[in-house]
């Protein structure tokens, strides 16, 4: 059953109370995106009905705008929201076109509309024509405006095919299909200093891929990425503005002790360097790279006698947080205060989530489910490059799913909260945003 979210947007300055701010009814609260830039302007783009919204949001935590696209309403997802520090936006989603697949009805492609934050946006546009369903939609930002989207295409009873558009500020997008990596899907995209776009593919559970995105549009060939096992957690490519780059997975070989293993390489590298950042009862949750190539990932550790609670779910358990420096220094792991969910599960339609993001100077932001006695809240923390660790928001009965950080240490954070009206009021389905001030 479809559910009407209510959306509202709070502030997290350190010193000011959290009043929440009603935004607009959300149709569901898994398909959106966030971006921040470095002044703490968000942008979010999420659906209502059958059609997509966008809100700008401005650093003290105030809805600027909130806008309906023009585009067809046709059920998006996938979406996609990127700026630059100069006020540009992209945002995007995937729908269907008109044209007509084979047996399956109408082929569904990226569309994108761009404008500058705080403004209308104009009416989508689709990028391609082609007889396929496009799905995984990824997308980055150059400073100059230039944008870069990955996805895949797969028609009936067809291998999917991996594509990169490139769409310049002023002039035509090129569309370029990726060879040598067939049923491939973008994990992750970046834009670097230099003007090349690095875009992340999995082959498959154990195989990933590396593809370079010259500053023109021109896409080279795909690059393996050795030394990465077998992962039971979706495997993290990252990558910083240098170029720097890091794999971040759960390794659960067979007839070993599992373990969490980091690969990482300076840019210009030839190689990759892989070590362990944690064995036994850690588990791997999500990671992020830093401005200087550190990297930071984020553990749940359960306890060593597992009861499950009522209901049969998993024990509580403890979040912990280890920092990598760029050349394979360890921190001690910082433990995050309050108990979180043992393992990431469904509470109702919603999936318990953590997530971390890293500024320039090296802090940390992790945003979380902290357990209560009879509900939840999703805590925020900062863990300064010293390793203090430093509240920064506890909203009462809501959970995080989706965090933005830029590299001044500003962030933007969606979570999922109790709905505030109607004959269902108090369950957790409605959205809100929490706006990070850099440190």
């Amino acid at each position: 059953m479809l559910c009407a979210l209510s959306a509202a947007l709070v502030s997290a300055a350190p010193a000011a109370a959290l009043t929440p701010v009603k935004v607009t009814p959300w149709h569901t609260i898994d398909d959106h995106d966030q971006s921040v830039d470095d002044a703490g302007r968000g942008v979010v783009v999420f659906p209502h009905g059958d059609h997509v919204w966008v809100a700008s949001t401005s650093p003290a935590g105030r809805l600027v705008t909130m806008s309906r696209i023009d585009s067809p309403p046709t059920g998006p997802d996938e979406m996609v929201a990127v700026q630059n520090d100069a006020g540009d936006v992209l945002a995007g989603n995937v729908a269907f076109t008109g044209r007509k697949l084979t047996g399956v009805g109408s082929a569904r492609q990226p569309w994108t509309t761009r404008f500058a934050w705080g403004r209308p946006p104009p009416p989508s546009r689709f990028l391609s024509e082609a007889d396929a369903d496009a799905e995984y939609l990824r997308a980055a930002m150059r400073a100059d405006g230039t944008v870069a989207l990955a996805w895949t295409q797969r028609g009936l009873d067809e291998p999917g095919v991996p594509y990169v558009a490139v769409l310049p500020k002023e002039g035509a997008p090129t569309v370029t299909e990726v060879k040598g990596i067939p049923d491939a899907t973008p994990s992750s995209l970046f834009a670097t200093t230099s003007g090349e776009f690095l875009v992340g593919w999995e082959l498959d559970g154990s195989r990933l891929a590396i593809t370079r995105v010259a500053a023109g549009g021109q896409v080279g060939a795909p690059e393996p990425i050795a030394g990465h096992g077998r992962s039971d957690a979706r495997p993290r490519i990252l990558v910083n503005a240098a170029g720097d780059q890091a794999v971040v997975w759960q390794d659960e070989a067979r007839g070993q002790i599992p373990s969490v293993r980091i690969a990482t390489r300076r840019a210009g590298a030839p190689r990759f360097a892989t070590q362990v950042v944690a064995q036994g009862r850690d588990r791997y949750v999500d990671a992020a790279l830093g401005a200087d190539g550190k990297a930071a990932v984020l553990l749940r550790r359960t306890a060593l006698r597992q009861k499950p609670s009522r209901g049969g779910a998993p024990p509580p358990a403890r979040l912990r947080v280890v920092r990598r420096g760029p050349y394979g220094a360890l921190t001690a792991p910082v433990e995050l205060p309050g108990r979180t969910f043992g393992d990431e599960q469904e509470e109702g339609a919603i999936k318990q989530q953590a997530k971390i993001t890293v500024a320039g100077d090296g802090s940390v932001v992790v945003a979380y489910d902290m357990l209560r006695r009879r509900t939840t809240a999703a805590r925020v923390v900062r863990i300064s490059p010293s390793g203090a660790l430093r509240g920064l928001a506890t909203v009462p009965e809501c959970s995080p799913l989706g965090l933005a950080g830029a590299t001044s240490g500003a962030g933007l954070l969606t979570m999922v909260c109790p709905r505030p009206y109607g004959k269902r009021s108090g369950e957790k389905q409605g959205g809100s945003l929490l706006t990070i001030p850099a440190p």
